[in-house]
C-alpha cells in the first residue's frame, strides 16, 4: 500500500493519532517503527468513535456506538 500523504510540521513526537472508526469494532495500537499491530482490544459490540490516552500513557479510553467507555491497560491489553 502507498503512501497517502505525509504530514509535516511538528517540532517534537506524535505521541498518538486517531483515525476514522472502522466497523470491526476493535482500537488498535500500531508501531510506528515497525508498523506492526501491538495490541488488539476487543470488546466493543459496535463502532469505535473515540480514543484517549491517560495523561500518563498508562490507559487508553475508548467509546462507543454501543453506548460504552471502556478503560484499557496498553500493556497486558486487558479491559
Amino acid at each position: 500500500m502507498a503512501c497517502r500523504k505525509i504530514l509535516k510540521g511538528h517540532l517534537g513526537w506524535v505521541w498518538d493519532v486517531t483515525v476514522s472508526p472502522g466497523d470491526d469494532c476493535t482500537p488498535r495500537l500500531w508501531s510506528v517503527d515497525t508498523g506492526e499491530c501491538q495490541l488488539l482490544l476487543t470488546g466493543h459490540l459496535s463502532r469505535v468513535y473515540c480514543i484517549a490516552y491517560s495523561p500518563k500513557g498508562e490507559l487508553l479510553a475508548s467509546g462507543s456506538e454501543d453506548q460504552t467507555v471502556r478503560l484499557w491497560d496498553i500493556t497486558s491489553g486487558e479491559c
